[in-house]
């Protein structure tokens, strides 16, 4: 990555919806790494609905 200023930086994709999955990138990351400094959860759902037409689940599901 162009300007990152290290040569650490790394993607590595997860199923955020699975903690045990998530749980285990992290650790495995840390082990190779020796640390982790920085974590992005660039996760979510996209829905095609307006806010007033989404339910109460659809919200739920949306942001946990």
């Amino acid at each position: 990555m162009p300007g990152a200023g290290s040569d650490r930086v790394r993607s590595d994709p997860v199923d955020v919806a699975d903690a045990d999955a998530a749980r285990d990138r992290v650790d495995t990351v840390a082990a190779e790494c020796g640390r982790i400094d920085v974590l992005v959860d660039h996760a979510g759902i996209l829905r095609d609905n307006r806010i007033e037409n989404i339910s109460v689940d659809g919200i739920g599901s949306s942001i946990r």
